[in-house]
């Protein structure tokens, strides 16, 4: 034998031994077990939506799905020789356990589509499908089961994606529906050698439903000395990404019993009621949970206030009567809709009353008592500007100075407008934000403050030294039969004066106009602009000013706003809540000379539509629609205010004019704005394309801006109309479109 016949009997028997080795390894496939696909999200109806699919969990057709990520698997080719890759998705879609339908990577059912009930076949060869995508799309659009390979050197990866034939090179991530299924990887080798990587995987729902209590009940122990709550008492609602919510399970369970799981009976069914006795007054907490089809539970916490406002529970011992209201500082008028919370220490019994609205002083209350210790609380916060006027802030300004110290401490708490413990400038700046509608409550204060009847300011020229019982009261030492009286004093803050209506039946005084304010009156048409100044018509001592005026926000725009020339009039005394509003406080702590005719404030106006200012313009005289307008002169006296239109006589400065109809075209009337000069004669006249007269009229008009009017029967029929109107030495004329 030759050198050279043992070189190619050597070669050959390299090439069998290499062509029988083993090329692939995997890399990344778990050996046994079942792996977890966990679902957070809401159920897609577009998708595994199929009469042949079928959740035993949820008893529906619409199958959940799931984000089916981490399913990339990759083997490593050691030959270097090449590697294809190709799956098997073995499915369980009607929900009995077993593996019915077999998707193959080779064998594809149309899109949108998976072959259904294929296991048994030979070679897993389909016939039926069930449909895994029912999204409003073409045919193109609709997804296909796809493998994303991606090869690193010698490595070579696959994951599971959806594709379509519109987007073959975008890689959807799969979504599986609920149930234990399987997948067959299978690597292969440029000699045809395979190695396979099967896993099993659960997909299944793990969101757990969402459970929102209510905050909290208040009841009475029955005459039995029991009270039975059922879970539905305390639920706001629940509900869960799959489950509807009238498939989830609730259970309630106190707090103090509670396992941390869904609480049940000793029989298996949902615990539904808790029970509680006499043993138990007070304040409890309990869990409210909920359980959804696939056995997901979470709970809220909320409490029950048990109460024994009846006497129902034996051994509580005598009652305790009292009665409580709240009064005014200076009148003593019983203030309404004020709320008070009862609340104590007590040996047997919680506090029976909470937030109970008194209106008068002769309601008796009772609670189960023995001794102990009774603590009110009050509070009433609604009706902020009630009582504050300019003269608040006129007495404030005269305490700060020195003029008139304010007289009593009550009278300076309600001075105390931000709750600093003192009277500044500050409290004004806040008050008057109040008054002018800045402020809908004041920052740092309530509306009212109240305070025990009985206490005695241990220094009266400064309230704050020693501190006070503010909106709380303490009874101790409380014995079976004692009758209680427990008034407070009310304050409201930032009403120095006590002019403050108490009452729910109180009324407003009376409006008796006995000062003026003038503004000119004047016909505007819609982009016409004019400055209105607020005028006072007669002469007179004031201390203070307050006034609101309604404008017509659908008529005219308030473009500005300019202080006048009262002493110490600025921007700061004016503002602007609301459209169409405008108010102004002005005040001085001495009184000042106001000469007839003087300008208040200057509003710049711009009219949106044809309007007459009178018409359009109003004073507010009731605090019941914000700041009442009114004046308080050099005594202090209150004087209403009444508003009065002077005529305007450079309103029409403007040069006469004839408008275009408005609207053109219409399907109606017409209308032909005109400004005089003067009065005059006007002559409208409306003719048909022939030049015969249709409608003719004449009408005498006031001067300023003024309206023509042609009725819808003046021209009757669709088509095209001369107009002509003449007023004096003007003419004008074109034509009107009828449709």
């Amino acid at each position: 034998m030759t050198i050279r016949s043992i070189i190619l009997i050597l070669f050959a028997f390299a090439v069998t031994q290499s062509a029988n080795a083993q090329c692939l390894t995997l890399d990344n496939c778990a050996a046994t077990g079942t792996l977890d696909a966990c679902d957070l999200t809401p159920n897609d109806p577009l998708l595994w939506n199929d009469p042949a699919l079928f959740s035993p969990f949820y008893n529906t057709h619409d199958l959940p799905e799931v984000p089916f990520d981490g399913n990339d698997r990759s083997a490593t080719n050691s030959c270097a020789n090449g590697t294809t890759v190709r799956f098997r998705l073995f499915l369980d879609l009607d929900g009995n356990g077993t593996q019915e339908s077999v998707l193959q990577s080779t064998d594809l059912a149309p899109a949108g589509s998976v072959w259904f009930n294929n296991a048994a076949a030979p070679n897993y060869q389909g016939s039926t499908t069930a449909s895994f995508d029912n999204r409003p799309v073409t045919a193109t659009d609709k997804y296909q089961f796809a493998i994303e390979t991606t090869i690193v050197g010698n490595v070579t990866s696959a994951q599971l994606r959806w594709i379509s034939a519109a987007n073959p090179g975008v890689f959807v991530p799969v979504q599986l529906p609920i149930g234990i299924h399987k997948i067959q990887w299978i690597f292969t080798d440029g000699n045809s050698a395979d190695v396979i990587c099967e896993q099993n995987w659960l997909v299944k729902d793990c969101k757990k439903p969402t459970v929102v209590c209510l905050n909290g009940l208040s009841v009475n122990i029955m005459p039995t000395q029991v009270i039975e709550l059922w879970a539905t008492d305390f639920l706001q609602y629940a509900e869960d990404n799959y489950s509807a919510s009238g498939n989830l399970k609730l259970g309630i369970i106190k707090s103090s019993e509670s396992t941390g799981t869904f609480p049940v009976n000793p029989d298996g069914s949902p615990r539904l009621k808790v029970v509680f006795d006499c043993s138990e007054l007070g304040t409890q907490a309990v869990e409210l949970w909920a359980i959804d089809e696939a056995g997901n539970a979470d709970y809220c916490e909320t409490y029950v206030s048990v109460m024994d406002n009846n006497f129902n529970c034996a051994g509580n011992g005598d009652s305790v009567s009292f009665t409580t209201c709240a009064k005014t500082w200076c009148d003593q008028a019983v203030i309404n809709n004020v709320y008070f919370s009862i609340g104590g220490f007590y040996p047997i019994a919680p506090p029976t009353l909470q937030n109970v609205l008194f209106n008068d002083c002769d309601q008796v209350l009772y609670g189960n008592v023995p001794t102990g210790s009774l603590t009110i609380t009050v509070g009433k916060d609604d009706d902020v500007v009630n009582g504050v006027t300019v003269l608040d802030l006129v007495k404030i300004s005269k305490h700060i100075l020195g003029i008139d110290p304010l007289p009593s401490p009550y009278a300076m708490l309600a001075a105390d407008a931000n709750k600093s413990g003192s009277i500044s400038a500050f409290d004004i700046v806040e008050l008057t934000k109040l008054l002018l509608g800045i402020y809908t409550e004041l920052p740092n204060n309530n509306s009212w403050r109240f305070i025990d009847s009985s206490f005695v300011f241990p220094n009266p020229a400064n309230p704050w030294a020693a501190g006070y019982p503010q909106n709380t009261l303490t009874i101790s030492n409380i014995l079976p039969g004692d009758t209680l009286h427990l008034p407070f004093i009310g304050i409201k803050v930032g009403d120095v004066d006590c002019s403050a209506i108490p009452g729910f039946q109180s009324t407003i005084p009376e409006d008796r106009a006995a000062q003026t304010l003038t503004l000119p009156d004047a016909s505007l048409l819609a982009g016409e602009t004019m400055e209105l100044p607020l005028s006072i018509q007669d002469a007179n001592d004031w201390i203070g000013l307050q006034v609101s005026l309604h404008l017509d926000p659908q008529s005219i725009v308030i473009e500005s706003i300019i202080p006048g020339v009262l002493p110490g009039m600025t921007a700061d005394n004016i503002a602007q809540p609301q459209p169409g509003t405008v108010n102004a406080a002005w005040f001085q702590p001495v009184p000042q000379h106001i000469a007839s005719g003087e300008n208040m404030l200057t509003i710049r106006i711009r009219a949106l539509q044809p309007v007459r200012l009178r018409e359009a313009i109003s004073l507010r005289k009731s605090s019941r629609e914000g700041i009442a307008s009114e004046g308080y002169d050099a005594h202090e006296n209150r004087q209403a205010l009444q508003l009065q239109f002077r005529e305007n006589n450079t309103v029409n400065q403007e040069p006469a004019r004839i408008f275009a109809p408005q609207p053109n075209p219409t399907k109606a009337n017409v209308t032909i704005p005109v400004r005089l000069a003067q009065p005059e004669v006007v002559q409208l006249e409306m003719i048909d394309l022939t030049g015969k007269i249709l409608y003719n009229t004449q009408r005498l008009l006031e001067s300023g801006a003024q309206l023509l009017d042609i009725p819808a029967q003046a021209f009757p029929n669709a088509g095209v109309y001369g107009w002509r109107v003449r007023a004096g030495a003007m003419v004008a004329s074109g034509t009107i479109v009828r449709y």
